[in-house]
C-alpha cells in the first residue's frame, strides 16, 4: 500500500514532501491482433487532473525500485496483478523532468502481452479512491483527452514496443 505523503502549502504552491520521483506504466495487451491500453479515470477527490482519464501512475515509495512501484500502482489502480502475466517489460524508456511544476521527474515503463482475452476491470471500494473508471481502449482509436502527457507517453510506447518487433 501507497504510503501517505505529507503536502505543504506554499505561496508558489503545493509541495510535497519525498515525491519527487512517479512512475507511469503503459500497459498494452494485445487480443485478437489488437492492442489495448489500460486507461484509469481519477476520481474527483484526486487534487491533480480530477476526472480526467490517464495512464496508472504513482510515486516511487521508500525502498521500491522503479518496475517495483509501476507494478504496485497498476494493481492499487486497477486491481491488476502484472505478476500474474507473462509480459515484456520495456523498464524506463521514457524520462520526463518539469522542474517549474511539482518538481517531479516521471519514469515510463511498457509491459505487453499477448493474450486470449483481456482481464476484467473492476472498481472496487479500495481503488474507488483514487479511480472512478477503467476502461481497456484500442490503441488504434483512443477517443478520451488525456491529463499530463499520457497520450504522448502511449504513442512514444507504442513506438518502442514496434520497433523491437513486439508489436506491428
Amino acid at each position: 500500500m501507497s504510503i501517505k505523503n505529507k503536502c505543504y502549502q506554499t505561496e508558489d504552491g503545493p509541495i510535497w514532501h519525498s515525491r519527487s520521483v512517479a512512475v507511469v506504466a503503459v500497459v498494452i495487451f494485445e487480443v485478437d491482433k489488437k492492442n489495448y491500453v489500460l486507461l484509469t479515470k481519477r476520481s474527483d477527490t484526486m487534487e491533480d487532473k480530477p476526472g480526467e482519464w490517464c495512464l496508472p501512475c504513482g510515486y516511487l515509495d521508500w525502498d521500491e525500485n522503479i518496475e517495483e512501484a509501476t507494478i504496485r500502482e497498476v494493481l492499487e489502480e486497477t486491481n491488476l496483478n502484472l505478476k500474474e502475466n507473462e509480459h515484456i517489460s520495456i523498464n524506463s524508456f521514457r524520462i520526463d523532468s518539469k522542474p517549474k511544476s511539482k518538481q517531479n521527474v516521471s519514469i515510463s515503463s511498457a509491459f505487453f502481452s499477448s493474450l486470449k482475452k483481456l482481464p476484467e476491470l473492476k472498481i472496487t471500494p479500495e481503488i474507488a479512491i483514487e479511480v472512478s473508471e477503467l476502461e481497456w481502449c484500442e490503441i488504434n482509436s483512443i477517443n478520451k483527452e488525456l491529463a499530463f502527457n499520457h497520450l504522448f507517453i502511449i504513442n512514444y510506447a507504442i513506438s518502442e514496443l514496434y520497433n523491437q518487433g513486439y508489436i506491428s
